[in-house]
């Protein structure tokens, strides 16, 4: 599948080079494709290369959204109107990163789907942090990740792409519980920055064993 990685941060660096690993041709999205300050990403991701945010998403199966906040105005107006499968992995945190903010209502990913008319939008890739999407395996099994979205099909292919670079999907519903998955990444950043808990640690589901 090919993939239009939109934002080389930390979210993007680390999903798009697994990407590339389980063999999906990951196009990165960037205002400077060619630039020298992608040679190591490029390097990271088998196949990958660089075009602008229009170009990167205009030959795409699926977009990975993963920019700031601040960025989604400006890189949804690049986009337009998509239908393309869209990972909404971002997440509306106010300035100081302690809330979310009030005008991305009734969740971030509700704005980056009205603003992108006919995009199949799953909520994924946002609810914990980037050192767990590059290393996904924990002793006790592969990463719990969350999603949430409308369209059952989009879910599906991506709950495949989570098994495919080493997560453990969970589908929390429809695109409305959005916002609860914004507040688990909220929680997720609080006990790794404000509690003094570091990034290697994951918020996830244990069964106990019945019968």
């Amino acid at each position: 599948m090919r993939v239009a990685a939109i934002g080389v941060g930390m979210v993007g660096s680390a999903i798009g080079p697994r990407l590339g690993h389980a063999g999906h041709q990951v196009v990165y999205g960037v205002r400077d494709p060619g630039a020298e300050r992608h040679d190591e990403l490029l390097s990271a991701t088998p196949g990958g290369s660089t075009a602008s945010i229009a170009d990167a998403a205009a030959g795409a199966e699926a977009v990975l959204l993963a920019v700031p906040w601040d960025a989604v105005d400006e890189v949804t107006e690049q986009l337009g109107s998509v239908s393309h499968l869209v990972w909404d992995a971002t997440n509306p945190l106010t300035q100081d990163g302690g809330g979310l903010r009030e005008d991305a209502t009734p969740s971030g990913a509700a704005v980056i789907a009205a603003r992108l008319g006919r995009a199949k939008v799953v909520k994924v890739f946002n609810c914990t942090g980037a050192t767990n999407m590059a290393s996904p395996a924990y002793p006790a099994g592969p990463i719990a990740m969350f999603m949430a979205g409308d369209d059952p099909g989009a879910k599906t292919t991506t709950g495949a792409v989570c098994r495919e670079i080493g997560m453990s999907p969970v589908d929390l519903g429809p695109l409305d519980m959005a916002r609860s998955l914004e507040h688990l990444a909220l929680c997720w950043i609080r006990l790794a920055s404000r509690q003094g808990m570091g990034p290697d640690f994951i918020i996830g589901i244990r069964h106990r064993a019945t019968g």
